[in-house]
């Protein structure tokens, strides 16, 4: 979560970027809320659970500004004014119809 230390295992290294597995969250965000699926973190289904939902609007809008900047080739300009605020849910729970376990 933005503004969190943490303590990581870098898994793979490019020339491009680095991935990690936190190990430890040792100064925490004042987004994190607790999960409420007892299958966080294993079935991948919902990987920001532990945001509180505003933040993951949030986030999920960066992502998609993010993503047609950069591989979509658009300029800030061309983006300004054209992409909205994300509309949330007024229960964002049981809804999801994906789940995938791994060993």
């Amino acid at each position: 979560i933005p503004g969190e230390q943490v303590l990581a295992e870098i898994t793979l290294e490019t020339p491009n970027y680095i991935e990690a597995t936190t190990i430890e969250v040792s100064k925490p965000s004042e987004q994190r809320v607790e999960p409420r699926c007892q299958y966080f973190g294993r079935c991948g289904g919902c990987q920001l659970q532990h945001i509180s939902y505003g933040e993951q609007l949030r986030l999920k809008a960066n992502v998609v500004h993010e993503q047609l900047r950069r591989l979509g080739g658009f300029q800030e300009v061309d983006l300004d004014g054209v992409l909205q605020q994300m509309i949330g849910m007024a229960d964002p729970w049981a809804y999801r119809n994906h789940m995938r376990f791994t060993s």
